[in-house]
C-alpha cells in the first residue's frame, strides 16, 4: 500500500556525518556543496595538486590554516577557476551566520530520502503507547520499575525491556519481533534543491528563550512530498499466531479482514498515539506571539506559527513525528509518566538529559529563527 508523507515542520534525519566549510562555498545565503574528491581530481588534471595541498599544510599565511573552501577560491584565482569548473553536488539556501560544521541529511546516491526504518520506528513508538494506554497493569508495573532506576544505563535497559515485552513477549531475539512482518520501504529519493532542503540553526530553548547548544542541520523543508510503501504478508494471521507478543498487538493483526484494513488501522493508531504524545510532550510548549516576532519580524507569520503549535497541543492536526530530535521514551512511557507522576518524571528527566537537568520539562528544541518544533508530518494513504 502506497502512503504519502508531507513534511509540515523542518525535518532532520542525520547521515551520522557533518561536513565542514572546506566542503562548501557559502555566500549571500546560498550554500554550494562540493565533493572534495572531485575538486582534488580537477586540481590534479590542471597540475595544481601541490598548490591545493599547500593550503591544508600551511594555510594562506605561514601562521594560519585555511578554514573554508571559499577562502581558497577567493585567495588563488587559478585554483578558484579550477574549482568553478567542478559542478556542485547541490545548491541550497542556508541560514549560516558564519562558516560552521553542518549536520548532513541522509542521502542515497546524492538524493535525500527518509529511511523506512525511521518511519517504522515512529510507528513502533505509536503502537507501544497504544498498548500502555490500554493495559493499566502493565503501565503500573513499568512505572514501579522506573522508580528504582538510578542511572542512564539502567534507563536504556528499561526501554529495551518494554519493547521486548510488548513486541516479543519478553523474548530478546529480534527474530521473534512481531513487527518484522510490517514492511516499510524507504521513501522515494529526491534531488536536493532550494525547494526541499535548507541549512537551519536549531537550538535548545528554555521558557525565557535562552538558547543553548545550538547547531546547524540540513533539514527537509515544509511542503516537501514523499511516498513510501507499507505491506504485510498475505498469510499474516498464520504467522502471528505463533508469536508471543502483547495481546493488543496480536489482535491488531488477527482481527482485520485483509492487508488493507490492517494497515489502515495501524496508521490510525499511529496518528492517535502521536496526538497523545504531543499533549504530554515536555518540549512542545506554545511560544508567544512576541517571542516569534523577535525572530521572524512578521506579525502574520508569527500568528500562523503560534496557531500551528497551539493546534498541535490541542490535537487538531493529525500529524506524526519522524527523525532526529523527536525522542523515543520521552514520547511514550515518559509522556505517560509526566501525566501520572510529575516528580518522578523530573527525576528521570535529570538522569536522561543531564545537561539540561537544571530546569526539567522546561525546554524545547526549535529552529532558532521561526521557533518551530522539528519532524512533524502528515501521512495519508494514496
Amino acid at each position: 500500500m502506497k502512503v504519502k508523507l508531507k513534511v509540515i515542520t523542518p525535518l532532520h534525519i542525520g547521515s551520522g556525518e557533518k561536513y565542514s566549510a572546506l566542503e562548501y562555498i557559502y555566500e549571500y545565503g546560498t550554500l554550494k556543496r562540493y565533493n572534495i574528491d572531485k575538486i582534488t581530481q580537477k586540481a590534479k588534471e590542471k597540475n595544481l595538486l601541490s598548490a591545493l595541498a599547500s593550503y591544508f599544510k600551511s594555510g594562506v599565511s605561514p601562521n594560519r590554516k585555511v578554514h573554508s573552501l571559499r577562502e581558497i577560491y577567493n585567495s588563488n584565482p587559478i585554483l578558484g577557476k579550477a574549482i568553478s569548473e567542478v559542478e556542485p553536488e547541490y545548491i541550497i539556501k542556508a541560514e549560516l551566520k558564519r562558516e560552521e560544521e553542518v549536520e548532513e541529511f541522509i542521502k542515497s546516491n546524492g538524493k535525500i530520502y527518509i529511511p523506512g526504518s525511521e518511519i517504522k520506528g515512529s510507528i513502533r513508538r505509536g503502537l507501544l503507547l497504544y498498548v500502555l494506554k490500554r493495559d493499566e497493569q502493565l503501565l503500573k508495573r513499568f512505572l514501579g520499575e522506573l522508580r528504582r532506576i538510578k542511572g542512564k544505563k539502567e534507563l536504556k535497559t528499561f526501554g529495551e525491556q518494554i519493547e521486548n515485552i510488548v513486541f516479543r513477549g519478553g523474548n530478546k531475539n529480534a527474530q521473534q519481533d512481531i513487527l518484522k512482518f510490517l514492511r516499510v520501504s524507504d521513501t522515494n529519493p529526491i534531488q536536493p534543491s532550494e525547494k526541499n532542503l535548507k541549512v537551519k540553526e536549531v537550538g535548545v530553548f528554555y521558557i525565557k528563550s535562552e538558547k543553548r547548544n545550538s547547531f546547524f542541520s540540513e533539514v527537509v523543508l515544509p511542503g516537501t512530498l514523499l511516498e513510501f510503501d507499507i505491506s504485510i504478508p498475505a498469510k499474516i494471521k498464520e504467522f502471528v499466531k505463533a508469536f508471543n507478543c502483547h495481546n493488543l498487538i496480536k489482535e491488531l493483526f488477527l482481527n482485520s479482514n485483509n492487508e488493507k484494513t490492517t494497515i489502515e488501522r495501524i496508521i490510525e493508531i499511529w496518528k492517535e498515539a502521536e496526538k497523545e504524545c504531543i499533549k504530554c510532550d515536555p518540549y512542545l510548549v506554545p511560544v508567544s506571539n512576541s517571542e516569534i516576532m523577535d525572530s521572524v519580524g512578521n506579525n502574520k507569520r508569527a500568528l500562523q506559527i503560534v496557531k500551528f503549535i497551539q493546534q498541535l497541543k490541542e490535537g487538531k492536526r493529525p500529524v506524526v513525528r519522524i527523525g532526529k530530535h523527536e525522542g523515543y521514551l520521552f514520547t511514550t512511557v515518559m509522556a505517560l509518566l509526566k501525566e501520572r507522576d510529575e516528580k518522578l518524571f523530573e527525576r528521570i528527566f535529570k538522569i536522561s538529559v543531564p545537561r539540561v537537568s537544571g530546569i526539567p520539562n522546561k525546554t524545547r528544541k526549535l529552529t532558532i529563527k521561526e521557533k518551530l518544533p522539528l519532524g512533524f508530518c502528515t501521512v495519508e494513504i494514496v
